[in-house]
Parts: structure tokens; sequence; C-alpha cells
């Protein structure tokens, strides 16, 4: 079972359906990549399912992702996402967490929200998640003390760090140093991270050996069951068979029990998508 924990999927953008002001200075390509595209390139790869997150120029909207998940709900589960300054939107919450095209949330504390993991913008959503079981998934760089302690102050609540909580505007050298301040994380159980994107902080050729350095300091403080597999698609810098030949071939350090957890299974158990087989 292989599982992309994060792809984008999105629509163009519209006079009918606007991206938010400034969304085209970041957005990873002005052409659109469809829920059909991705298809084609997950048959390509040989990955079974996606976990689909809604790109931040899109806005808070989940339509696209949702309507993919509908109409291919083996292949596709959605992360969504909305305005966490607005506890009005604890109703949208509690509807996903019915639905079956939700698998969980998404946090993002960058930018103009890189403050609220701490000011206490997002706390309701912390105990609405806790009350509900259900995961989030984080991406909010540089903050490893303030996970930390949302992580201590909810236990139960289940936590997967985007991209190992890295910029994605870091490079090389700087990554050691981001990892290191990653490690910590491990000693709180309720903590993964996400393995997405990778060999986009490199700018080494395949097959990254310093991407690889890390990501065995990953693996060892995490262990298999806590770390996932994934591309962020649209703006991978490698091919989409490069980034799964690297952890499938290259990584000689992950016995077949890793490999099997990272590339899918522990994703799924953590996200509670079941597998057909268990």
């Amino acid at each position: 079972m292989i599982v992309d924990a994060q792809v984008h999927v999105w629509a163009a953008d519209s006079p009918e359906r606007p991206w938010i002001p400034g969304g085209a200075d970041y957005a990873h390509s002005a052409t659109p990549l469809t829920a059909d595209d991705l298809l084609v390139e997950m048959d390509r790869v040989g990955v079974q399912r996606a976990f689909l997150v809604s790109p931040t120029w899109e806005g808070d909207r989940n339509d696209v992702v949702t309507q993919a998940a509908e109409d291919h709900p083996d292949r596709f589960t959605v992360i969504a996402r909305f305005d966490i300054r607005d506890d009005a939107n604890a109703r949208l919450v509690r509807e996903w967490s019915d639905d079956g095209r939700v698998s969980g949330v998404r946090a993002v504390f960058a930018r103009r929200s890189e403050s609220w993991l701490r000011d206490g913008s997002a706390d309701w959503l912390w105990l609405l998640l806790t009350d509900l079981a259900m995961p989030v998934m984080i991406f909010a760089p540089y903050q490893y003390e303030g996970v930390a302690r949302l992580a201590a102050q909810y236990p139960s609540l289940k936590i997967a760090i985007c991209h190992f909580g890295m910029d994605t505007r870091l490079r090389d050298a700087e990554i050691p140093r981001q990892v290191d301040a990653l490690l910590p994380l491990s000693s709180h159980p309720n903590v993964a991270v996400k393995a997405t994107s990778l060999p986009s902080f490199f700018t080494q050729p395949y097959p990254y050996p310093s991407l690889q350095r890390e990501l065995r300091r990953v693996v060892e403080a995490f262990g298999a069951e806590r770390v996932f597999w994934g591309s962020d698609l649209s703006r991978l810098r490698c091919d989409y068979q490069d980034l799964y030949r690297l952890f499938t071939e290259e990584l000689d350090f992950l016995s077949p029990r890793d490999l099997e957890m990272i590339m899918g299974r522990a994703v799924c158990n953590w996200f509670d998508w079941p597998i057909d087989n268990e």
C-alpha cells in the first residue's frame, strides 16, 4: 500500500472562482494540477492512495478536494482547511468528523498566520479536535517549541508535522539545524512527521546523500510508525518516480517492515483510513 501523505489539487484562478489576493505570487503553478492529472501520475508510479490538501492560494475552500474524494473514494481522502480565527467554524469541523471524505484538518501557521499557534487563536480548535478524536496536519515552520507545548497540553491529539516543520525556502546546509530542532518532538507519542517534498530542500542530484542522512536521523528518532512518505507533488523538484525510488531502493537502513509503514500503512493508521486486508 503506497500512500502519498500530501498532494495539492486545485482549479484555475477565474472571476467566478478567484484565488485569494496575491495568491498567484506563490502558487506552485498557474496551471492547475487536477485530480485526473494526479491519478495519471499515481498510476505511473504505483501509488494507490493520496491525502488531498487545498493549497493556500485557493483560500479556505475544499470544494475541489472533496469532489475528488467523492469521485474516487478508494484513491483520495481530504485534509480540510478553514479559517482558524473564526471559532464559528467549529460547526464545519464537527460536520467533517462525520464526512466519509475527510480524514482530518490542516492548520497553517506561516506568513500572516504565523502567530496563531502561540496567541490563543487556535485554542478552541485543539479542544474540539481532541473531543472529536480528529487528527491535524500542522505546517508551522520553525515553531518546534510551540508544537511541543501543544502536544504536551493535548496528549490525545494526533499531530502530523508537514515537511519536517521546515520553511520551504530552506536549502542544503540549513536543513540539519532544523532536524536538530525537530528531533526532541519524537518524545511526544502523539506527534508524527510527514516526509513530504524533501528533495526540494536539497540542490544535490539523486540519490541525495545529504537528505538520506537526515532521513535516517528522523526515522531513528520517531520510528517508522510516525514517519509518512509523501510528495507535495506540485512543488517537487524531482520526478515522482525518483521520490518513490529514493525510499524503496536507496535507504538501506530501513527494514522491510519500516518501508511498509513509511510508504503508506503508518499514515493510514494515524488518520484511520482503513486498509482492506486488516
